[in-house]
């Protein structure tokens, strides 16, 4: 049994490829999906995009010049879907 399956957390964050575009993010287990709105996240509709946290090969500080301090880059293995 996957001791992540009850995991879930949400909330906003900036999607990196597109500078200053706010999503709000869903994570359950290692899934983690993304929306333009947290009542379509609620709702499950018009998904906007997902991804597994286990295709993750690297985590690392921003390289953007313009990300808040404290902010990562998620480099994933995989095409998101």
């Amino acid at each position: 049994m996957d001791a992540t399956a009850g995991t879930c957390k949400a909330g906003w964050l900036t999607q990196h490829k597109k500078l200053g575009l706010r999503r709000f993010f869903v994570s359950r287990g290692f899934q983690v999906q993304y929306y333009e709105t947290e009542a379509q996240a609620e709702a499950g509709q018009n998904r906007k995009g997902c991804f597994d946290l286990q295709s993750c090969i690297q985590m690392r500080s921003s390289t953007l010049a313009c990300a808040p301090s404290n902010s990562v880059d998620l480099v994933l293995s995989e095409k998101r879907s």
